[in-house]
């Protein structure tokens, strides 16, 4: 939905409001201008203008940190600046800074305020790594760094990568191992708890160490583990982006047998989902273990080896059927220093192939166009900066409105949120105005807001627990459904008919494991409920497949309401398996399947 014109109402409001704040009444043209910018998605010029507004009406009023909220929703940091006092408001006042390009001041005031981490990463900015290092070291002394060892791997990584920009290689690697020691521990521990994402975070941090550290034994663990969990989860084809990108770092550092392994393992996978892609691999695993054998003949290597490597190669050749690049190998392995019999037997082997058509080029890498910019969050300091700010409302909403956006409508939501949290008569102990903050927050829509949520979630006044849980709903994120269990098993039946909705309102792509968990593991039938209606709104063949599981194995209600998600679907793929589902089975479910068919 793209901007909106004011309506009719809007602009009634809006020149109530500038007759207000001409004839001296700016509490009323602050209301009326606080009630104008919950439109975000009003243009640009006239969104502006209200913010103009409101900045007015609080410099009438003597709202110096209100209209320092408007100066920061309108970019003029050094203005907004002037409105905080990095005393009683230190982290608006450094997010200014920083925006000012002044990292030192910012670091300074982080520090002062307890932000470590911020402050490390202020001075990063700076170029001032040894100041760095002291905040980063800072960030481990942290009372509340005790007991959370994932935030703890992620400060000794990032201690370890400043320290290797010093030179100071033998610190860093200490560094780096204390921090692989304790996110293979989280890993493990995340994995046990059923929480494969977190547990995706720190494989995918053991990568990046791996990357930064040289150590391709890190890159390994990563990536194959991070290729384990995607594979068994709803982001599948993403797998096929860590093998392209493992596949070119083993073969920029030499560990062509790796590549070689992998490139195969890539091509099984391409089968088993059914993807065009297996041709591709085959061919590149051919010539990697090629490589892998001319490399090792170029080190003066064991023959043998390099022998293993070209047989390794000719089978895959054969299962495609390529007999001119089978000749090539066994010309290759009768140049070898081996036994003679074996040199004349290869030797033959190749004559034999000789005059085969050359085989097609390899074809280009197949997971361009499925590559995603965001395969490889840097966690190691978005993570950090969540548990630094503990979910303070105010300090997360303010890095929002400042964020760069994909959508602008989110910065104004988060200014919306901002200046409900930020209103100096709000009291988390007044239920009903922590509850309008909550909502506000879910209005917003992006993860960072998650936190916050899940701290008013716990709140004692079931009022509030039930608008987190709307909140949650109202927030396309996995960690989202942590909020939304949580309200299920609540004491209120509020709050648990909130969650309820909630849990059908979250059918965004990625939600699927989440909710066929929910699905196979709640005992209450209404959630179980909700849990089918959001899958039977993603449109992906992940989800077909699970309604036609649900048809097949819930007779009555449960199977009908599936299978009328099944009608009327054009997802790719889906016919083919309906079809062989109908061929498998027999009875009401086969004929189900054959009328959806027919249909």
């Amino acid at each position: 939905m793209g901007s909106t014109m004011p309506t009719r109402e809007e602009s009634d409001l809006q020149e109530q409001a500038e007759r207000a704040l001409r004839e001296g009444r700016p509490a009323e043209a602050l209301g009326c201008y606080r009630r104008l910018l919950n439109n975000v998605r009003a243009l640009g010029g006239v969104y502006e203008k209200w913010l103009a507004g409101m900045l007015a009406a609080c410099r009438e009023l003597g709202k110096r940190h209100m209209g320092g909220i408007s100066l920061l929703a309108l970019r003029r940091f050094d203005e907004a600046q002037r409105c905080f006092d990095p005393t009683s408001s230190p982290f608006e006042w450094a997010l200014c800074a920083e925006f000012l390009g002044r990292f030192q001041d910012a670091a300074a005031v982080f520090h002062t305020a307890g932000l470590p981490a911020s402050a490390a990463m202020a001075l990063e900015r700076a170029g001032d790594a040894p100041g760095a290092v002291v905040e980063w070291r800072a960030s481990l002394g942290h009372e509340r760094l005790r007991g959370h060892p994932y935030e703890t791997a992620l400060v000794h990584f990032n201690l370890a990568r400043v320290l290797r920009q010093l030179g100071d290689n033998k610190q860093a690697r200490a560094e780096a191992a204390t921090t692989q020691r304790l996110l293979e521990g989280c890993a493990d521990d995340f994995e046990t708890r059923g929480e494969r994402e977190r547990a995706l975070d720190c494989y995918g941090v053991l990568l990046r160490l791996g990357k930064d550290a040289g150590s391709f034994e890190n890159v390994a663990e990563g990536t194959l583990n991070s290729i384990r969990l995607l594979a068994g989860g709803e982001q599948r084809l993403l797998v096929l982006q860590y093998y392209d990108d493992f596949l070119e770092f083993a073969s920029a550092v030499g560990e062509w047998h790796a590549a070689a392994q992998l490139a195969c393992e890539a091509a099984d996978f391409s089968v088993s989902l059914g993807l065009r892609y297996e041709r591709a691999y085959r061919q590149r695993a051919v010539s990697l273990w090629h490589e892998a054998a001319r490399q090792n003949s170029l080190a003066n290597g064991a023959p043998e080896v390099s022998e293993n490597a070209l047989v390794a190669s000719i089978d895959v050749a054969a299962s495609l059927g390529d007999l001119h690049m089978i000749g090539r190998l066994y010309s290759a392995l009768a140049e070898l220093d081996l036994p003679a019999a074996k040199k004349a037997r290869y030797t033959e082997l190749a004559a034999r192939r000789r005059g085969s058509s050359p085989s097609p080029p390899i074809e280009p890498p197949p997971s361009e166009h499925l590559r995603r910019q965001d395969a490889y969050p840097d966690v190691w300091l978005q993570d950090l900066v969540e548990w630094e700010l503990a979910g303070h409302p105010v300090w997360v909403l303010a890095r929002l409105v400042v964020a760069p956006q994909a959508l602008i409508a989110a910065n104004r939501a988060a200014l919306r949120a901002l200046l409900v949290a930020a209103d100096e008569d709000l009291s988390l102990d007044d239920a009903s105005r922590s509850a309008q903050l909550a909502l506000a927050l879910g209005e917003v829509m992006v993860y960072e807001v998650l936190r916050p949520i899940e701290e008013l979630a716990t709140h004692p006044a079931a009022l509030v627990r039930a608008a987190a849980a709307s909140a949650a709903g109202r927030t396309p994120h996995r960690r989202s459904f942590g909020i939304v269990r949580r309200a299920l098993a609540d004491s209120d039946p509020t709050v648990r008919r909130e969650a309820v909705q909630a849990l059908r309102a979250l059918h965004f792509r990625d939600a699927l494991a989440s909710l066929t968990r929910f699905f196979r593991e709640s005992a209450d039938a209404e959630a179980r409920q909700a849990a089918l209606d959001a899958i039977g709104q993603i449109d992906t063949l992940e989800a077909g497949l699970f309604l036609l599981d649900v048809v097949r194995q819930w007779p009555g209600a449960v199977g009908e309401t599936a299978l009328r998600y099944l009608q009327g679907r054009q997802t790719p793929g889906l016919a083919g398996m309906l079809r062989h589902a109908a061929m498998v089975e027999s009875g009401p479910v086969r004929a189900a399947f054959e009328a959806l068919l027919q249909g």
